[in-house]
């Protein structure tokens, strides 16, 4: 082989191998002193930016605002049977007000041969007095309407009375939508829209029918008396069972209304507040 590409080795004696592996093994430990002291000094930062975070997240939590906190108070202390009543009669209450816009139309000829305001008073009233007042004080005028209109035989007299039934049945209408906004939230809303508006559907499609029979046997008074009798079903009922909703009258219902608005809904809910404690 050339001497170029031979390789001198030198030999190694006892003394020089044991050097050599005593070498070895202090920088083996040392790295491992230097390995293990970086790791603890990186668990310690760790740890203490853990804490600093925490501290962050502890100062934050409280800084958090009032008004950002969830409210656990319910919408309403009415039950949902409850509610359902309160709907019902709400809904049943809509049902003067398409019937008597269409009911008579059959028997127009034989009142001839003889010779949208309301709402907004009505929504204001409600509001500032309460929805049953205002349901009560539509029905009174509503049952006076049908009562004139069923004893006339004028035509001046007609048209007065027919507007003044028209303000009594037309508010029942606006106070339904108030009703339903007062005793649940925007998210179960429709539930109880759909349960309400079963009966003011009806009335449209219904009205025609009953007053081309009314006004061919009876004659075209009897549809107001008709009006007036299907009035005092549904008026007896809502005076009795239909509560004061007005949240800004009783809030979600547990402040108590005035003594002369009371039903008996609303003694049941003040009985069961008490109850609860």
């Amino acid at each position: 082989m050339p001497d170029s590409y031979t390789e001198k080795i030198t030999p190694r004696g006892p003394g020089q191998e044991a050097f050599t592996s005593s070498t070895y093994a202090n920088t083996h430990a040392k790295t491992e002193q230097n390995n293990d002291a970086a790791l603890a000094i990186t668990q310690g930062t760790n740890t203490q930016n853990l804490l600093v975070d925490e501290q962050q997240n502890g100062e934050n939590a409280g800084n958090i605002k009032p008004e950002h906190k969830i409210d656990d108070k319910p919408y309403s202390v009415f039950t949902h049977n409850e509610k359902k009543i309160i709907v019902l009669c709400a809904g049943l209450s809509q049902f003067f007000s398409p019937i008597s816009g269409q009911i008579y139309f059959p028997s127009l000829d034989a009142i001839s041969d003889l010779f949208g305001i309301a709402p907004a008073f009505v929504g204001g009233f409600s509001v500032d007095s309460g929805r049953r007042p205002t349901y009560l004080i539509c029905f009174v005028i509503y049952v006076a309407a049908n009562i004139g209109l069923a004893l006339q035989n004028n035509y001046a007299a007609l048209m007065v009375l027919r507007c003044l039934q028209s303000a009594g049945g037309s508010g029942t209408v606006a106070l339904a939508s108030a009703v339903v906004s007062d005793i649940v939230t925007s998210q179960e809303r429709g539930v109880y829209v759909s349960y309400m508006s079963v009966v003011p559907q009806a009335g449209p499609s219904l009205g025609p029918i009953i007053g081309g029979l009314l006004g061919q046997y009876l004659g075209w008074h009897s549809v107001f008396w008709f009006l007036l009798i299907c009035t005092g079903v549904v008026a007896i009922p809502v005076a009795l069972f239909f509560p004061e909703t007005c949240r800004k009258v009783v809030d979600d219902g547990s402040v108590p209304p005035p003594r002369w608005s009371r039903s008996y809904l609303n003694t049941n809910v003040e009985k069961r507040l008490i109850a609860e404690g």
